[in-house]
């Protein structure tokens, strides 16, 4: 353990770093995982001030810059990782709001990819620093590699492309809310169609999607 703190001081890092070197040393991060960690006996008898030091609140540029930060400290797989759920995230959260109607606030699409690069960035520069890790050890032995990151990253660009797709060629617009920014959608089965406020109180979701039905859509 004493060897291990001299490695830690004798880093060429600000003494910002070194601190929380010493903080997730101490926590075990060496041996435990994120999520074990939270649940260690060390974690559990630490101070206030340490447990705010290891939560989502320790890493600011990680919380703004989100993947980007990962490439920036050269965790590129694990970066790729996290773009990729990001878009899978942002394409579910889409497709709630096409197919129900439903507006989700926009910190909802990127808050979770930035609490989790927040929380998850120390220990891993340590895990990256320490034990060369590339990949977290929840991830399949067998998927820790480049390979298997990017055919991730492409399927998620293919379904994050493919809902974008399907989005713009089912999307459709009465005469009077084509050029309005506060349009209303009205969803229609698998298409919606957008109309003013005025246009939903006069005359209602079913006359609205009728209008589909005339012109051959539905």
């Amino acid at each position: 353990m004493e060897s291990n703190m001299c490695e830690i001081d004798s880093l060429e890092i600000s003494d910002k770093w070194k601190r929380r070197f010493h903080l997730l040393k101490k926590f075990g991060a060496d041996e435990l995982s994120h999520a074990m960690i939270l649940k260690s006996e060390a974690y559990r008898q630490s101070s206030f001030k340490e447990r705010l030091s290891f939560s989502m609140v320790s890493n600011f540029p990680a919380f703004f810059g989100g993947f980007l930060y990962y490439f920036y400290k050269s965790m590129h797989l694990k970066g790729f990782v996290i773009l990729s759920f990001s878009m899978l995230w942002v394409t579910a959260l889409s497709n709630i709001e096409f197919f129900s109607g439903v507006v989700i606030p926009d910190a909802v699409f990127w808050a979770l990819s930035a609490c989790l690069c927040s929380q998850w960035a120390n220990y891993d520069l340590y895990r990256k620093t320490f034990h060369d890790e590339v990949l977290w050890d929840w991830v399949p032995v067998r998927w820790r590699n480049k390979s298997s990151v990017m055919w991730f990253l492409a399927l998620s660009v293919t379904v994050w492309g493919g809902s974008i797709y399907y989005a713009m060629t089912h999307t459709y617009s009465t005469y009077a809310a084509y050029d309005e920014p506060k349009a209303v959608s009205v969803p229609c089965g698998s298409f919606v169609m957008y109309a003013t406020q005025e246009e939903v109180d006069n005359y209602g979701r079913e006359v609205i999607c009728h209008q589909l039905e005339l012109e051959g859509t539905l």
